[in-house]
């Protein structure tokens, strides 16, 4: 087994306790949706076990209403790609901030509030 695999494997291992839905698009990325809840404890994980490095974090509109929302955070190890997405149902919903778990997060959460005026606490 391929190192890549291997990592996307124990990065599922990790997040599985925190999972909605769980989806393994490609062998070098895994889709993680957990609640809003959980994002801290979930990048922590990532974080804490020297899994990989939050790379990016990007807001999605759901639907031709725009009325409900995704953030996706990005973390990568190599090649490897773990995406935990949170679903929003209004922009206006608060969300955990990761800046305490990953110092590169602030400018992501700093952008996102003044442009979509999301609140991250």
């Amino acid at each position: 087994m391929m190192d890549t695999e291997r990592a996307i494997e124990s990065a599922e291992t990790l997040l599985r306790q925190w999972a909605i839905l769980v989806d393994d698009i490609a062998p070098w990325r895994l889709d993680v949706l957990i609640p809003a809840s959980e994002l801290r404890s979930a990048a922590r994980m990532l974080c804490g076990t020297e899994w990989g490095d939050l790379t990016s974090i990007t807001v999605l509109e759901l639907g031709d209403e725009g009325r409900e929302y995704e953030l996706i955070y990005d973390f990568r190890r190599g090649p490897a790609l773990v995406c935990l997405r949170v679903q929003l149902a209004t922009l206006s919903d608060s969300i955990p901030s990761l800046t305490e778990i990953c110092d590169c997060a602030q400018p992501f959460e700093a952008s996102f509030t003044e442009r979509y005026g999301i609140v991250f606490d």
